[in-house]
C-alpha cells in the first residue's frame, strides 16, 4: 500500500513522473514500461513468495486442476463486463463494441502488443498478487470469509490509483469524475463485486486461469470506452 501510495501521489511520485517522461522520449511504445508500478507489484509479490513463503508456493494458483472450469468462469464474467460497464457509463453495448473494434483497426499490431502487456500486467501480477497470495492467506486465516477480507483489500489498495486518476485526469488520460474523493469511493463501490467473484473463482477452482481472463476482458472493457469518450487509445 505504501508503495501504491507513493506511486501514484501527485507531489510523492515525481522521481517516477520523470522516468515516464524519459521513457516516452526514447520510445513511443511507452506502454511497454508504464506503469512502473507494476515492475514493483512483481518484486513485491517475488518477494513474498520466495523469502516469507518459500515452503509453499502452491498458492500461486499454477494448479492444472479446474481449468477448464475456471477458464470458462472467468470468460463469462469477462464477457459480462462488456456489458455492465457501459451501462454504468450511460454507453450502449454496440458503441464499446465498436470501440473495440476500433482500437485493433487502428494500429493492429499495438493491439497484439498491448494485449501482451495486460495480459502479463493487468492480469497475471494482479492475480498472483490479489488472488494466488491474498485469497490463498486470508482463506488459511478467516477460512470462506477471507473471500471477503482479501477482496477489501484489493479494492483499497486501488484507491490511491483512482484518486490520481480522478485528481489529474488529463495527465492520466482519463474522463473527468469530478471529487477525487467522491470519484475514488464510486469506484471501489463498482469495482467491489467484480473483485469479490475474481475471489470466488480462484476460491474454488484454485486456478489463475480465470481470473486472468476476466480481468484482461475488464481492462479492454474499460479501454473502449475510453476511447468513445476521449478518443485515446493506450497505444
Amino acid at each position: 500500500m505504501l508503495i501504491e501510495i507513493f506511486i501514484w501521489h501527485p507531489k510523492l511520485n515525481k522521481p517516477f513522473k520523470r522516468l515516464y517522461e524519459w521513457q516516452t522520449r526514447k520510445t513511443s511504445l511507452r506502454f511497454y514500461l508504464f506503469p512502473n508500478v507494476y515492475i514493483l507489484r512483481l518484486i513485491v509479490i517475488l518477494l513474498i513468495t520466495f523469502f516469507v513463503l518459500f515452503e509453499n508456493v502452491g498458492y500461486l494458483g499454477f494448479s492444472r486442476n479446474n481449468l477448464s472450469i475456471s477458464f470458462v468462469a472467468g470468460l463469462l464474467l469477462g464477457c459480462f463486463s462488456f456489458f455492465i460497464m457501459p451501462k454504468r457509463s450511460n454507453i450502449s453495448l454496440k458503441k464499446v463494441l465498436g470501440g473495440f473494434k476500433t482500437l485493433f483497426f487502428e494500429n493492429p499490431l499495438g493491439f497484439i502488443v498491448y494485449s501482451l502487456f495486460l495480459l502479463l500486467c493487468g492480469g497475471l501480477i494482479e492475480e498472483l498478487i490479489f488472488r494466488g497470495f491474498f485469497v490463498s492467506v486470508c482463506a488459511g486465516i478467516f477460512g470462506f470469509s477471507g473471500i471477503v477480507v482479501a477482496s477489501v483489500i484489493n479494492t483499497i489498495w486501488h484507491l490511491p490509483t483512482w484518486y490520481a486518476y480522478s485528481k489529474e485526469p488529463e495527465a492520466h488520460e482519463m474522463p473527468k469524475a469530478g471529487s477525487p474523493k467522491v470519484a475514488s469511493i464510486k469506484s471501489a463501490l463498482q469495482v467491489f463485486p467484480f473483485v469479490l467473484v475474481l475471489s470466488i473463482i480462484f476460491y474454488f477452482t484454485n486456478n489463475l486461469t480465470g481470473p486472468i481472463v476476466a480481468h484482461f476482458l475488464s481492462d479492454y472493457a474499460g479501454y473502449s470506452i475510453r476511447k468513445i469518450k476521449l478518443n485515446k487509445t493506450p497505444y
